[in-house]
């Protein structure tokens, strides 16, 4: 249902796609790196493994599923006060990443919470951004 959700707010599957907040994205390319709340969503799902290895799309589609079919109880105490969220966010990440950008599902993600011992967090996103060095 959430996946669905997302399908059907964000990529307007039974809308005009000219009103759709995703009709017209920017085509990603090289290496993809998934930080801030990038980084919470895909570790709560439980598709990070290991810092250091990359994740695919598919992955995330993955375990974005698996984390939603859990029963309440058994996700409760590992993800409290954003269990709630946890699910929605994760295939909206997922949706975001295969339609939104576009990327195929066998697409490396690299999901990190530092580089080069730097914290990565929405605000160096948009330092870069704003310096036009992204």
């Amino acid at each position: 249902m959430c996946r669905q959700l997302v399908i059907d707010m964000l990529f307007c599957e039974n809308r005009e796609s000219e009103d759709c907040p995703f009709h017209d994205q920017p085509q990603l390319t090289g290496r993809f790196i998934a930080f801030s709340a990038f980084h919470t969503v895909i570790d709560r799902i439980g598709a990070v493994i290991c810092e250091d290895k990359p994740v695919t799309v598919e992955q995330i589609g993955c375990a974005a599923k698996k984390f939603c079919s859990k029963p309440y109880n058994v996700v409760k105490p590992i993800d409290e006060g954003y269990v709630k969220f946890s699910c929605l966010w994760g295939n909206y990440v997922y949706e975001l990443l295969s339609r939104g950008y576009q990327m195929p599902q066998n697409k490396k993600i690299y999901v990190q919470k530092e580089l080069k011992g730097y914290s990565l967090s929405w605000i160096m996103g948009a330092v870069l951004y704003k310096t036009d060095l992204l």
